[in-house]
């Protein structure tokens, strides 16, 4: 049997372009620490790593929209307790005034105080959150909603609400539009300062006393709206923080090599290629000759 010198090197040839794809291969896995490298590597591990990655972004939006609502929602459980301090403390104002004997003088003082109360009230419904963005301005974050004259309220925002998603089909409403709230509010406390001035006790005890205890019926049921809307976002934001991890691990099982078995498999990708080089060099020495039987 004749075998052809030019099939035996092709032969030696091959075994050298293997032992150096793979001895590339190998090479290239410790430098990176990865066992995927490009798609070729391994197409069923890439398509799982990326629909995990893909999931893993999608994760990442909802806790940036998570945020985003704790941001805004803080806020107005932070207002509406401000809120009720105010209103608090115009409803021990109103019952010292709805006090007959009590002097014109003092009147006058506690009307003065609903007035500095108004003025609060009026700071709180401007508040802007962490991004600058007016709170209470319906989606006219930009506009200052808020400003009072001569006893009244103008309201410049609008009554949309500002919704986000927080999990796939689920959104949830973050903000108050402040009107008409702000404005009953501020409204009441004008009635309750004019009742103050004019003396009129009847209409302090059976009207604005009246008013203001339920207007902090009112804000005490939003507060606890908002109290368990952040429940909810902080719950939602600690799952989705539990399922990214799990991910990141799914991950990195799915790519990241073991470095251990990783160098054991280039040393003996490098002994296989260094073996190739050996029987092609040792067969370049042989004549057409020796390749005949």
């Amino acid at each position: 049997m004749r075998v052809s010198t030019n099939y035996e090197y092709q032969l030696y040839t091959a075994d050298i372009d293997n032992t150096t794809s793979a001895y590339t291969q190998a090479q290239q896995v410790v430098s990176t620490g990865k066992q995927i490298n490009q798609a070729s590597d391994n197409p069923g591990g890439t398509m799982s790593a990326l629909t995990m990655t893909a999931l893993q972004s999608q994760i990442s939006q909802f806790n940036s929209n998570l945020s985003t609502a704790k941001d805004y929602l803080s806020n107005n459980e932070a207002s509406m307790t401000s809120i009720t301090n105010l209103l608090n403390q115009a409803y021990q104002i109103g019952v010292q005034g709805a006090n007959s004997t009590t002097s014109s003088a003092a009147l006058n003082n506690l009307a003065s105080q609903i007035s500095d109360i108004q003025s609060s009230l009026v700071n709180v419904g401007n508040t802007q959150n962490s991004t600058g963005q007016c709170i209470f301005a319906g989606q006219q974050t930009d506009t200052q909603p808020f400003s009072a004259a001569n006893g009244t309220l103008t309201y410049s925002g609008d009554s949309n609400n500002i919704s986000v998603e927080v999990s796939p089909g689920q959104k949830m409403t973050v903000n108050q539009p402040g009107n008409p709230l702000f404005t009953d509010i501020y409204n009441q406390l004008e009635s309750l300062k004019t009742d103050l001035q004019s003396g009129s006790f009847s209409k302090i005890s059976n009207t604005d006393i009246a008013n203001i205890k339920s207007s902090i019926a009112n804000v005490s049921d939003l507060n606890g709206q908002f109290g368990a809307q952040i429940d909810t976002v902080t719950n939602l934001t600690t799952a989705n923080t539990a399922r990214s991890t799990n991910l990141t691990a799914s991950i990195s099982n799915v790519v990241d090599a073991d470095m251990a078995t990783a160098i054991v498999n280039m040393t003996q990708a490098q002994n296989a290629y260094q073996a190739a080089l050996e029987s092609t060099a040792q067969a370049s020495k042989y004549s057409l000759v020796d390749f005949l039987s």
